[in-house]
């Protein structure tokens, strides 16, 4: 009875061992869309190839033939050499939503209050990335629809937390920057035609958006606004400062500078002109 016993296991381990063989060798077929699954059709309703941060959306129509029984989401996908990710974007609506045939997707290039050369995109509009596209939509048939086209900027960054001070108080030492010590540095904009003072606001660092200025010269100017109750008096430390500006052409313009702190309060300097023209453009001259 014992020996019938070890057989009937050494018979079945070796079934199991051909039957996991024999799985292993089998490959996993792909998903395939079954024939009648529906169609989906995407088609862009407007083509912006150069667009501004903040300023233009990209809108796209998106109609299957006929109803879901999910929602699917569908969204860009970036391909090529585009230096814009999806970090870059505001997506408004592109769910498509059960029992319904159409909807409509936006994308805004968000603006991200750096101060950036020109950036490139290139993205497909589809819904692969949705796990109910697989089975619900005919990967065949429907369309993907290419976007492309380059991204302008119009900020401006003023930056002065490189530095820091060791503080000493009841014989403990405390190392602070200067946005802890309440070091406030503005960017003023102003001309005979308007001002932005949108970089006036006691952030740290500051950064300001000037794209809707009126046509005309414009003094930029840095300010040493104060500094916070903490800093220390007649330290005499100083404190550089850097600003970048992006030009809508592609350029990045950079200037830096510094402040005493003992001159809080009372001192500024006019670092260039920024000049706007009629078609949007403008262009920037740095002192030396």
């Amino acid at each position: 009875m014992f020996k019938s016993i070890n057989g009937i296991l050494v018979v079945t381990l070796v079934a199991s061992v051909m039957l996991i063989s024999s799985c292993q060798e089998e490959e996993v077929a792909g998903i395939v869309s079954p024939e009648d699954n529906a169609v989906a059709t995407i088609e862009a309703l407007n083509t912006i190839t150069a667009m501004t941060e903040g300023d233009d959306t990209l809108w796209y129509s998106i109609t299957v033939d006929k109803m879901l029984k999910q929602d699917v989401k569908f969204s860009p996908v970036f391909v090529g050499e585009s230096t814009v990710d999806l970090s870059d974007l505001v997506i408004i609506g592109g769910v498509l939503k059960a029992s319904t045939s159409s909807v409509k997707l936006g994308i805004v290039m968000a603006p991200d209050e750096l101060a950036e050369s020109k950036e490139v995109f290139e993205m497909e509009i589809s819904a692969k990335s949705d796990l109910s596209y697989n089975f619900q939509l005919n990967m065949d048939k429907s369309n993907v629809v290419i976007s492309a086209g380059e991204v302008s900027d119009y900020d401006m960054n003023l930056d002065w937390n490189t530095v820091t001070y060791d503080l000493v108080e009841d014989g403990e030492v405390e190392t602070l920057d200067m946005c802890e010590l309440e070091v406030d540095f503005d960017i003023l904009i102003e001309g005979a035609n308007g001002s932005n003072y949108g970089g006036a606001t006691g952030d740290c660092p500051e950064t300001t958006d000037f794209r809707d200025l009126p046509v005309g010269s414009y003094d930029i100017t840095i300010d040493f606004y104060g500094v916070g109750d903490d800093f220390p008096a007649d330290v005499g430390l100083d404190i550089p400062y850097s600003v970048a500006i992006a030009n809508n052409t592609g350029d990045v313009y950079q200037y830096e500078g510094s402040f005493n702190s003992n001159d809080a309060g009372n001192v500024s300097k006019v670092i260039g002109q920024l000049v706007m023209a009629s078609d949007g453009s403008f262009s920037v001259t740095l002192a030396e």
